[in-house]
């Protein structure tokens, strides 16, 4: 029965191989369980941020329980039993408070803010270095616990958190036209955005085709109209509340746009239907435009029916309404959502190999064209070209990632910041949706990261010193994101003390930079800080003060093959503008 016969060696092979096959297939499960459990701790990180303005939000508890009870699950699945049994206690705190024994308070979140970070180390496997940390941390969560018998030592009334929830933020259009006679009662129509910009987040258009030529100007009278979208709790009532004063005095439409439910982002207004809204654009103007086969707005400015602020104030609508949606649809169905993983590397050779197909087309159609084949296979081949075309356009959009995650990560830099410096600080961010390619999204953080860091030491003062300067004692550092003319533009400002001009020349002297006596412009000078080695900080702190972060930055957007400036209007706020292809 030799045929039968099972040499030894061959068995041994077999098993080894049989088992090398198995190793592969548990390290690769295991890699996929840490990608996907790390992607949970970012969003956890979010909604704990979140929750720390609104302690009082439900909807938020009970996603970041959520969150924790998976990631306890599939540990255990997975063999991370340390990762199970730590993940255990920050969830059963967030029980309590979810059946409305413990109330959220800051220093609660930011101890659960510490609990996701020790996580994410234990996911590493350096289980050894973790161990006095892990210990300490679950001793500080027990002892938020309420013991039985005695009272909670965070009370928290139920009806505070399971009572009124805080009105969502709505997105409103504003359509603001002074009359020419404004100025006559004194008001400051830039006071009235200013106001507007107190109440949430804004965009702003400024509308400037009635100011009439130089010599016809009345220095008195007011030609220039704003639209501005704003997202905001308040009501239309608080909103309408600002122009009190000047309503006889001008054209005012406000108008809701998004209520602050809706979480579908593919259900969003079409340009058209957002011009005939504002009355810039006629149903039968709209159908004539649209029976030519180019880009609605390009045709509308060409053709002189609409104004090209009129059309970038209608995109700006409709980009806040659709990141607005997709915002609430990412924080209310994530786990829901549907990806497939595909390796980079792939990725890349897809974009290649299209790339190359592109090519060969056009090579085909030119031939064609040529060699005069018939009008049929002519019409084929500009088909297929409109279709490669289409997979190009597929096919790079696959390696754009949007700045969510990025934004996530300033967040939490923002609020860790501000605490090691005994400064109240808060964090706002537009453009989150916006996309950008993954390799370049890799330098980006690490730049926003120096940016923020001089925002919140050099820029945001003390508390004391902002409100003896008249400020709000909180600070606010802005992070906003946007597309404009094929570029990316990056812009991180903060309401601070501004860059000091003066200050910055002195130093650029003193270090042998700047010759004494050598005239600067502004935009010179304030460029001075990307220098190596410069900066003008009094004293070295764990933040900055060693004039590496900006020449950092400036090394970053060189390699994004970018362009940075920074602006400042002294005592008011500081900005630094990156742009990227």
């Amino acid at each position: 029965m030799d045929c039968q016969t099972i040499h030894p060696r061959t068995a041994s092979g077999g098993c080894q191989e049989g088992h090398r096959l198995a190793m592969k297939f548990t390290e690769q499960v295991s890699n996929s369980f840490v990608e996907e459990t790390n992607e949970r701790l970012a969003e956890l990180e979010a909604t704990l941020l979140d929750l720390e303005s609104e302690p009082s939000n439900v909807d938020l508890v009970a996603k970041a329980f959520r969150a924790l009870h998976t990631i306890k699950g599939a540990s255990a699945m997975f063999g991370f039993d340390s990762v199970a049994s730590f993940t255990h206690e920050l969830e059963t705190v967030f029980d309590e408070i979810r059946n409305g024994r413990l109330s959220v308070t800051q220093p609660l979140i930011g101890l659960a803010l510490e609990c996701r970070d020790l996580i994410r180390r234990l996911l590493s496997g350096d289980e050894d270095s973790c161990h006095a940390d892990r210990t300490r941390l679950i001793q500080a969560l027990r002892a938020f616990q309420p013991v039985d018998g005695q009272p909670p030592s965070a009370p928290a009334k139920k009806e505070d958190l399971f009572g009124t929830r805080p009105p969502p933020e709505r997105t409103y259009r504003i359509l603001f036209r002074p009359k020419p006679e404004l100025f006559h009662n004194g008001t400051n129509p830039l006071g009235l955005l200013n106001e507007l910009a107190e109440m949430g987040s804004t965009q702003v258009v400024a509308t400037t085709r009635t100011i009439p030529p130089l010599q016809d100007i009345d220095p008195e009278s007011c030609y220039v109209a704003w639209d501005i979208i704003i997202s905001t709790r308040k009501s239309m009532d608080d909103i309408r509340s600002v122009f009190i004063f000047v309503e006889d005095l001008c054209t005012l439409r406000i108008d809701l746009v998004d209520d602050g439910e809706n979480q579908d982002a593919d259900d969003y207004k079409k340009l058209g239907e957002i011009l005939i809204e504002r009355g810039d654009l006629t149903t039968e103007q709209l159908k004539a435009c649209l029976s030519e086969q180019k880009r609605l707005g390009e045709l509308l400015v060409e053709r002189g029916i609409v104004s090209a602020e009129a059309i970038e104030a209608a995109v700006l609508e409709q980009q806040r309404v659709r990141e607005a949606r997709a915002r609430r649809n990412t924080n209310g169905q994530c786990e829901n959502a549907t990806s497939v993983r595909v390796g980079a590397e792939k990725l890349d050779s897809l974009v290649d190999l299209v790339g190359e197909l592109v090519i060969a087309q056009s090579m085909v159609a030119q031939d064609a064209a040529m060699a005069g084949a018939a009008s049929a296979l002519q019409r084929k081949v500009s088909h297929a070209g409109k279709l490669v075309r289409e997979l190009q356009d597929l096919t790079t959009s696959l390696r754009m990632v949007p700045l969510h995650t990025t934004f996530q990560k300033m967040a939490r830099l923002v609020r860790d910041l501000g605490r090691k410096s005994g400064k109240n600080i808060q964090f706002v961010s537009e453009g989150e949706s916006t996309e950008m390619d993954r390799s370049m999204v890799e330098v980006l953080n690490d730049l926003l990261v120096h940016m923020i860091r001089n925002s919140v030491d050099h820029g945001i003062e003390a508390e004391a010193d902002r409100v003896k300067a008249g400020k709000n004692p909180w600070g606010t550092v802005r992070l906003r994101a946007y597309h404009t003319g094929g570029k990316v533009i990056i812009e991180v400002s903060d309401d601070g003390r501004g860059l000091n001009k003066q200050k910055i020349l002195a130093k650029a002297i003193e270090k042998g930079i700047v010759a004494s006596g050598r005239e600067l412009s502004e935009s010179e000078i304030f460029s001075l800080i990307f220098r190596p080695g410069f900066s003008t900080a009094d004293k070295i702190t764990e933040v900055s003060g060693r004039g590496v972060g900006m020449d950092v930055v400036r090394k970053g957007v060189d390699a994004l093959r970018g362009q940075i400036d920074a602006q400042t209007l002294q005592y008011l706020r500081q900005t630094g503008r990156t742009e990227a292809e």
